[in-house]
């Protein structure tokens, strides 16, 4: 299975562990996690910016997502169905690798409940579904 995991989902696991790095884990050991340019430089900007991260501490963390991610040249159209145009960029790189799940605490993503092929559920909504069933 194609997964996305939003930028809510990186910063969280990341930072704070808790539920989202037990969906990281899960999904590094079972699918297949996809990134693009928009969503490495969005999740470095938030820990550089917002977070303040020391250089040393971002590039292992870009390393470790970079290592652990798919590249996805994005090659569709942007969407134009949230009004937060970030939003649409994630839902952009799902089209673009035809994603079966994304991952985000993004309430207005999260009243989609789908998009094309994909999708769309909370982290507590991922551990029930695989890994509380596991």
């Amino acid at each position: 299975m194609n997964v996305v995991l939003d930028t809510n989902i990186w910063l969280s696991a990341f930072l704070f562990k808790g539920i989202c790095i037990r969906v990281l884990s899960f999904s590094v050991s079972h699918f297949r996690i996809f990134r693009s340019d928009f969503l490495e430089n969005e999740l470095k900007d938030k820990l550089k910016n917002k977070f303040e991260l020391e250089n040393i501490f971002l590039d292992e963390l870009l390393n470790r997502f970079r290592n652990i991610t798919y590249y996805i040249p994005v090659k569709t159209s942007l969407p134009n169905i949230c009004s937060d145009k970030d939003d649409n960029y994630i839902l952009q790189i799902c089209e673009s690798c035809k994603a079966d799940i994304l991952v985000t605490g993004d309430k207005e993503l999260l009243k989609l409940k789908t998009f094309q092929q994909t999708q769309i559920i909370s982290p507590s909504q991922f551990m029930e579904s695989f890994i509380n069933n596991q």
